[in-house]
């Protein structure tokens, strides 16, 4: 069960707002990259349309358990998912 988000610090919330940002940004170029649509992952993540395009806003979380199917579905890897959304906060500590 998700943690309310009351419970984190601002700084805490900011946080997560950038790696979830982080997150959807490399989600959306590596599905660009594979040249898939937002449809076709979805159907390969057994996820809705709807759930893809708010991961690749950042809006919300991945759950753990989703990263895997959805890392297939666009040709990549969990692992290669984190370590470029850890790059491209490394880059832009505030993505914007």
């Amino acid at each position: 069960m998700p943690i309310s988000d009351h419970k984190f610090s601002p700084m805490e919330l900011r946080e997560r707002e950038v790696v979830r940002r982080a997150i959807g940004t490399v989600v959306a170029r590596l599905r660009k990259a594979a040249a898939l649509s937002q449809v076709e992952v979805a159907e390969q993540a057994n996820m809705s349309e709807r759930e893809l395009r708010r991961i690749e806003k950042g809006v919300g979380g991945t759950p753990l358990d989703r990263l895997w199917p959805l890392a297939r579905a666009i040709n990549s890897t969990p692992e290669e998912i984190v370590l470029e959304a850890q790059k491209l906060i490394s880059a832009d500590p505030e993505l914007g």
